[in-house]
């Protein structure tokens, strides 16, 4: 049976927000566009920007005498928001495929904390989430920094997703924005396809990575399966089974 693997993007590619929403930030009392503009002041390399966010929210767990636990970090987590028909997509593009004769696989690869994400609502859909994630002691808290995914680091990941091959034949990405540029460029680059969501805030990221031949396709971010981008995924699953 011939194989798929599609790899998303999380927060602006299967959420309607671009930036990462921890229901926890309310308990904290600050936003999360204020925790990167603070972590921001703090970089001399953009790529340590998530690195720095990370100390930054342990930092703030202490301040703000809330335990940096487990339970804490994904509270509210089964209550985000995603984008539109997300909910549905995955039990419908399966289905497409079973039909297709094609096994599908699906993966998430993000800067974001992946013991939220594993959370989510849609977490069971997924073969492997790879993201940033905390290192914690016998009670659960955390004490440090286990891993850090960068924009960069997303390369990495998609290599161990592909068993180490650079061959993208069989690999749809899936992101959003400037921080999938390099996973968008490897996988083009090496014979996979690489696709952009956006929405109308979000257009003009599309039109760049466009021009600068970073991407195959772009598509408004809507998976309903009358829209456009999951009619895509469909025929590109037909051709695979063909």
């Amino acid at each position: 049976m011939k194989e798929i693997k599609i790899v998303y993007d999380f927060d602006g590619t299967l959420t309607d927000h671009v930036f990462p929403s921890y229901p926890v930030m309310k308990k904290l009392g600050i936003s999360i566009v204020d925790m990167i503009k603070n972590a921001k002041e703090f970089i001399k390399d953009k790529d340590q920007l998530v690195e720095r966010f990370m100390h930054i929210y342990i930092d703030l767990f202490h301040k703000k005498g809330l335990a940096p636990s487990y339970e804490n970090i994904c509270l509210g987590a089964e209550t985000i928001s995603f984008a539109e028909g997300v909910e549905e997509f995955f039990e419908a593009i399966n289905k497409a495929a079973k039909f297709h004769q094609v096994k599908l696989e699906h993966y998430i690869i993000t800067s974001g904390m992946q013991e939220f994400l594993e959370k989510t609502k849609i977490a069971k859909y997924f073969t492997a989430i790879k993201g940033s994630s905390f290192l914690y002691n016998s009670s659960n808290e955390i004490i440090g920094v286990k891993e850090v995914v960068e924009a960069k680091d997303k390369v990495k990941k998609l290599l161990e997703i592909n068993e180490n091959s650079s061959n993208c034949t069989n690999i749809i990405y899936i992101g959003d924005g400037f921080t999938d540029f390099y996973s968008m460029n490897f996988v083009k680059e090496n014979h996979g396809i690489s696709i952009c969501v956006y929405d109308e805030n979000t257009r003009n990221d599309y039109l760049k990575l466009l021009e600068k031949n970073a991407i195959d396709e772009g598509f408004e971010r809507d998976y309903r399966v009358e829209s456009d981008l999951y009619q895509f995924l469909k025929e590109s699953i037909k051709k695979v089974g063909e």
